[in-house]
């Protein structure tokens, strides 16, 4: 028996311990969790051999999964109200089949960096169009604050008329939160950018923190590798542009791309 004194000698002596939160680095990511199809009451009656099954557990990959936020997988389907030329209209992922898509998320309207995005993506979408790529913006704002801030001038932080490619009013977030596409808090959008092939199928993601804004010239790099890879069987090196040298996917023949560069 433990006596009274041993006790008290405990207690006095008993420092709790300084815990500190744990930070943890969250990533973006679709997760499917294991899926239980049958649930057993355990004792201590129970014989060692049947305190666990594999058969009870069912993998969730062992179901066809046709839309997922993950490179070669078919981007997700949406139906979206949206903006563009000044009117709003609802755009489905369906319209956009048989063309390359930069699908582009950002925070909000009226806000800093997101305008200068907005912009350069609207300069530079003669040059998306002539490789067959169409543009598409996305936010949790309403269609009737994206038809606001077009009204303002660029001045004074606006877009200073309509752009020229549809912006999608994702209010309440359900088309960001299909691509993955939502900030932790899921409150708005983080400046998430999705390449998609002509095919549906996801070919590039990536994912700012909203203080620091995109390179459209390198989404438009991009969209150039992926269709002379696509057209040639022949892989883009880094840093390449149209015109370089590319590498073929062979072991042997490889060396005559690598043979060029050690001189």
């Amino acid at each position: 028996m433990i006596s009274s004194t041993f006790v008290r000698s405990v207690c006095r002596n008993f420092r709790p311990s300084k815990c500190r939160p744990v930070a943890y680095n969250l990533v973006q990511r679709s997760f499917r969790p294991l899926r239980f199809t049958q649930f057993r009451s355990f004792s201590s009656e129970v014989e060692e051999s049947d305190a666990f099954n594999a058969e009870e557990y069912e993998d969730d990959d062992d179901e066809e999964t046709e839309d997922r936020t993950q490179i070669g997988a078919l981007a997700p389907k949406f139906s979206c109200t949206g903006v563009f030329n000044g009117e709003v209209s609802v755009f489905e992922s369906e319209m956009f089949r048989g063309r390359w898509l930069v699908l582009f998320f950002y925070p909000l309207n009226f806000t800093f960096v997101c305008p200068t995005e907005i912009l350069e993506f609207s300069e530079k979408t003669k040059e998306f169009s002539a490789i067959d790529c169409d543009l598409l913006g996305a936010s949790v704002d309403s269609q009737y604050s994206h038809l606001q801030v077009m009204k303002i001038p660029r001045k004074e932080g606006g877009l200073g008329g309509p752009m020229k490619f549809p912006i999608l009013a994702d209010l309440g977030g359900e088309v960001a939160d299909s691509f993955n596409a939502l900030n932790v808090a899921g409150t708005h959008s983080v400046r998430a950018t999705y390449i998609i092939d002509p095919e549906g199928k996801l070919r590039h993601m990536s994912f700012n923190d909203p203080p620091v804004g995109r390179n459209v010239d390198e989404l438009l790099r991009l969209v150039k590798g992926y269709q002379y890879a696509d057209e040639h069987g022949e892989v883009c090196p880094v840093g390449w542009q149209p015109g370089d040298a590319t590498i073929k996917p062979d072991f042997e023949e490889k060396l005559e791309y690598f043979e060029t560069k050690d001189k």
